[in-house]
């Protein structure tokens, strides 16, 4: 899991090859505060992190355009294969796949980016 840093998701690609490589949701909605603020985008983010079809994911996402052009196609440069659990590949199996709070407090999604078998 990272923040989007340039270098290290070609690193973990190359070193990790059949890992699946996920963002932190904590440091998406971080880096979206800083141009669009309140709890309607929070909720409509995590209602997207936590979206377990695309159905469900898309409908949250047109809540977005909604709400805010500019904040839906700033989301939608963030690949959702990354960060939603929509478009996750489901080969990470693990009983981790929960809520947790994080060392700061915050409350995160905390998914495994490996498969245990």
């Amino acid at each position: 899991m990272s923040d989007r840093q340039k270098g290290i998701i070609p690193a973990i690609a190359k070193v990790f090859p059949c890992v699946e490589h996920r963002f932190c949701l904590r440091h998406i909605l971080e880096n979206m505060k800083l141009n669009f603020r309140g709890k309607a985008y929070k909720d409509l983010l995590w209602k997207m992190a936590t979206s377990t079809t695309d159905m469900y994911f898309q409908n949250a996402m047109q809540e977005l355009q909604k709400l805010n052009t500019e904040a839906h196609v700033w989301l939608s440069k963030i690949p959702p294969k990354h960060w939603s659990r929509s478009h996750f590949s489901g080969r990470a199996h693990s009983d981790e796949n929960k809520i947790i709070t994080g060392i700061h407090g915050y409350t995160l999604m905390k998914f495994t980016s490996f498969d245990e078998k």
